[in-house]
Parts: C-alpha cells; structure tokens; sequence
C-alpha cells in the first residue's frame, strides 16, 4: 500500500521521528491576509489518518515552481485526527 501512495503522491515524510505518507495532492490553504501554508491528507504506518502541514518559503513563493515552495521533506506540523 505505501509503495502505491508514494508512486502517486511522492516520498514519504518523517516528523518527530514518525512517518508519513500522503493520501491526496498537496494544496494551497490558509487565510488570504495571513501567512498561507500547503497541506494534505495522509496516513502513518498503521493507516491512522492526519493532515500534513508546510510553511511556504517566502523567497521562493510564486516564483513559477511549486518545488521550490516549501522545504518539502521537513513539514513543519503533522496533527493526527
């Protein structure tokens, strides 16, 4: 099963030493007139679910690349639901 998500959706992530794997595509949220952030839904390794969270570099924001975006290894919250 997570070969198959990573296939889809990219590598897993860890945080606190815990891995992640995402269950859908990463998107754009967060107010308009506040700081806005990526997040998606994903499971750890025994399927229980949770959003994953990334801080938006500033530098690199809206330079065309969504690569360049975040630090995407490293997200910078997991909240398990």
């Amino acid at each position: 099963m997570f070969e198959e998500l990573e296939k889809q959706f990219g590598e897993h992530v860890v945080y606190n030493g815990k891995s992640y794997w995402l269950t859908q595509e990463v998107y754009l949220d967060g107010e308009i007139d506040k700081t806005p952030y990526y997040q998606a839904a994903g499971i750890d390794e025994h399927g229980r679910e949770c959003t994953i969270i990334w801080a938006i570099d500033q530098e690199y924001f809206g330079n065309g690349d969504q690569g360049d975006d975040c630090d995407w290894e490293n997200p910078v919250e997991v909240i398990e639901l």
